[in-house]
């Protein structure tokens, strides 16, 4: 008689779930293992909720044949990725919201849609949602700013893979030159991922400064940009993709300021200029580089306390006036590292309305 009635509820609750997902015009489903989808047809919302990451796609996404179908997606926070062309071909969809949560946004995730072929979106050849870079125009010209408050460079970002003669026959780095006319790009201490492809073959940038907030670091990130000279990695820097400087020729120098960074398989392949690397001793990248031909430096394994200007162990008032009058004047004693808190290898104003706010408690962050 238990097992009956066990079954009657089973079977009850799925009819519920049955009406709730078809009776009410709804398509439900999964886009990973803790994201799921539930698309709308009378309103046309596709809303995806969940943790983790979703499911990349080759054309095939879950929700590819009501596609015309779909006029507005919002994910809920608490998902962080966006798989490979998730919405490629929604030619319907129009409105995008996302969360900060998502810290990968895949290839061509968004192409082929409305929103992203309605100019009107683009904003100085480049096109953002909410917090997350989508995709620099390939024909930029000039140095790049990202804009601040961008969480996530996306993946192929900046990347421009078509064969360019080289200038009057100079270099010789193979048949691919590309994004020739960025000559550099800043980004802010506000992004925690770069993606895979996103500044492949850049080969004009010879400097970049990655801030500390950078935790990733996609495959294949820089592969291809030959003019790279030096390069200081992220004290918070987690991992470095596959490939990630695969063919930087011109780098010379790197510095690995975190001892934890996970290097993954030929991330310096064809580094051939690469004949320096900074580092902490019994560190990832100490181990990374064992048995190959370069010369490690180490550096001290110190923790930095991003606004302690005076060096007091503490951030306060004190520090903000010790950086005004530096900023100023440059007669006062300061820790340099510390009191970098934007962290672009630079002391100037910036600096202090960096600190500023943090004092202020603007529900700012200095790390």
């Amino acid at each position: 008689m238990k097992t009956n009635l066990f079954r009657l509820i089973i079977f009850l609750l799925c009819a519920l779930a049955f009406v709730f997902c078809v009776g009410a015009k709804n398509e439900c489903g999964k886009s990973g293992d803790n994201v799921y989808y539930e698309l709308d047809f009378e309103s046309g919302l596709l809303y995806i909720k969940g943790s983790g990451e979703m499911a990349d796609f080759d054309g095939a996404a879950p929700w590819s044949d009501f596609s015309d179908e779909i006029k507005s997606v919002r994910i809920a926070d608490g998902v962080s990725s966006i798989g490979d062309k998730a919405f490629f071909g929604c030619d319907n969809l129009c409105e995008i919201e996302l969360p900060d949560s998502i810290v990968r946004i895949g290839r061509d995730a968004f192409e082929d849609t409305e929103y992203y072929d309605n100019k009107d979106n683009w904003n100085d050849d480049a096109l953002y949602i909410g917090n997350h870079l989508i995709r620099v125009d390939a024909e930029y010209f000039g140095e790049y700013e990202i804009r601040n408050g961008t969480i996530t460079i996306a993946d192929y970002a900046f990347d421009y893979d078509v064969y360019v003669e080289p200038p009057n026959g100079q270099g010789n780095y193979g048949a691919t030159y590309g994004a020739s006319m960025l000559w550099g790009v800043s980004i802010p201490n506000s992004v925690v991922s770069i993606g895979s492809y996103a500044f492949r073959n850049c080969v004009s940038i010879s400097e970049i400064i990655i801030p500390n907030s950078v935790r990733r670091i996609g495959n294949n990130a820089f592969e291809g940009c030959h003019r790279l000279k030096s390069l200081k990695l992220p004290k918070n820097l987690q991992s470095i993709g596959k490939k990630a400087f695969s063919g930087c020729r011109e780098l010379s120098e790197v510095v690995f300021a975190n001892k934890n960074t996970v290097i993954y398989q030929n991330a310096f392949e064809n580094c051939e200029s690469l004949k320096t690397v900074k580092l902490i001793k019994n560190s990832t990248a100490d181990i990374h580089f064992k048995n190959k031909d370069v010369s490690k430096v180490y550096i001290e394994d110190k923790e930095i306390l991003l606004g302690d200007v005076n060096g007091d162990s503490t951030v306060d008032v004190k520090d903000g006036v010790i950086l005004a009058r530096y900023v100023i004047r440059g007669n006062v004693e300061i820790k340099f590292d510390e009191a970098d808190c934007n962290c672009d290898g630079e002391i100037n104003g910036k600096d202090f309305t960096t600190l500023r706010r943090f004092l202020a408690k603007w529900n700012f962050s200095l790390s």
